[in-house]
């Protein structure tokens, strides 16, 4: 490859891995680079106060008069920072959320994509959380709902419901 062309791919590609984010472009540059669960749970305080962005599926949530809490069960997240398949999960972790979070959005087993401050390990009060949990203060949070897709009904041809029982059936 030219030179030239190299100077210009690279900028677009990254603008382009960062518009699909679901995390805004200022905390993906703030966040720490991606780092595995299990190495962030042993070095907690390496990275106590640090950004990082971490995303699962929702196991409990309990909300407080300020805040809402929820239990997330921590899996890696894909290249626009949505999480990948439950079976490739790593751990759980609390989110600590300032204000209200609802139910519906937010509720078990919804996808989220969470970017926000590392406090440290803290005794859970979720459900589904262990008794101590990786905590993590949300400065952004985001529903990924499950995808539902709109099918129109399938097609029918008359013409194939006839049943000709002189024939012998395939399956």
């Amino acid at each position: 490859m030219q030179p030239w062309k190299a100077v210009f791919i690279s900028p677009m590609l990254a603008f382009v891995l960062l518009s699909c984010s679901v995390v805004s472009p200022q905390l993906v540059k703030e966040a720490e680079p991606p780092v595995p669960f299990e190495t962030l749970l042993r070095e907690v305080e390496k990275y106590r106060g640090k950004t990082v962005i971490l995303g699962g599926y929702v196991l409990g949530i309990k909300q407080r008069e300020n805040e809402t809490l929820l239990c997330v069960l921590e899996v890696p997240l894909n290249a626009w920072h949505k999480p990948k398949s439950r079976t490739l999960a790593e751990g759980k972790f609390v989110v600590s959320h300032k204000g209200f979070l609802s139910v519906q959005r937010y509720g078990l087993d919804q996808e989220i994509t969470v970017a926000g401050g590392v406090l440290g390990i803290k005794a859970s009060m979720v459900e589904g959380c262990p008794e101590r949990c990786l905590e993590i203060e949300s400065r952004e949070i985001h529903g990924n709902p499950p995808q539902e897709y709109d099918y129109s009904p399938p097609y029918r041809d008359q013409a194939f419901d006839y049943q000709d029982t002189s024939l012998p059936r395939a399956w």
